[in-house]
């Protein structure tokens, strides 16, 4: 006889493009322990809509089927910012959620994923733009810290949930995080982008995170409170 688990796991649908893993914990945390989550992105970067949430099993009850009684139909609320209502159903493993998309059509440089999450947000790049790798997840001109010195680039080529996760709970206590990214490339490689709702949330991340040292390294913050960096005054 098969002793084994099955996977506990839900679908949701209905999220907002601004959407993040630590928003999704928010909402799911209390149907169980979250061992993974993942946001659906398209090329761009930029939330879908859709997520994948797996809670740890339990041997004595349906864990999925408790998270989708508790979560479907649910209307989240944003604060200030309105409110959505997610539908959930379990999550079926049997085949592919998606097909896997051609290569040709995932974007080739930095600028066509920018391009590609400027159109998301309904907006446009000018041609003589210089984009650089940063945070496209969350709205481009919400305010942002940009805490430096939080890993070595040289050494992940691709986002590490974990750091993200960490540093977005312990940003919280500052005010509403839409999203914390890893920076991989550019002269900000080695970053991470923590995106609030409030101007004044991240400059407390700021005063807060700066000179503070995170796995033996120095931390650096820096204000973005338009969703960029300032242009410097001499």
């Amino acid at each position: 006889m098969d002793d084994r688990l099955k996977p506990a796991a839900i679908y949701i649908q209905g999220l907002p493009t601004s959407i993040g893993n630590i928003q999704v914990e928010d909402i799911c945390k209390k149907a169980g322990k979250i061992k993974k989550i993942k946001v659906y992105r398209d090329a761009g970067g930029v939330p879908k809509g859709d997520a994948l949430v797996v809670f740890e099993a339990k041997r004595d009850r349906d864990v999925a089927a408790d998270a989708v009684a508790m979560l479907d139909d649910m209307d989240v609320d944003q604060g200030g910012l309105g409110c959505y209502t997610i539908s959930v159903s379990e999550a079926q493993f049997s085949q592919p959620r998606r097909a896997p998309k051609p290569k040709e059509e995932a974007p080739r440089s930095q600028r066509e994923l920018a391009v590609a999450a400027a159109k998301a947000w309904g907006k446009e790049l000018p041609p003589t733009d210089v984009v650089q790798a940063g945070d496209y997840s969350a709205p481009a001109d919400c305010p942002k810290a940009l805490v430096a010195n939080v890993f070595d680039a040289t050494s992940k080529t691709e986002r590490d949930a974990s750091i993200e996760t960490e540093f977005g709970r312990e940003c919280q206590r500052f005010g509403r995080v839409l999203d914390a990214e890893c920076v991989l490339r550019g002269p900000d490689a080695g970053a991470l982008l923590i995106s609030f709702t409030a101007v004044d949330a991240a400059r407390k991340c700021c005063v807060a995170m700066h000179g503070r040292t995170f796995d033996g390294r120095g931390l650096r913050c820096e204000l973005w409170p338009t969703g960029a960096r300032p242009a410097r005054r001499d």
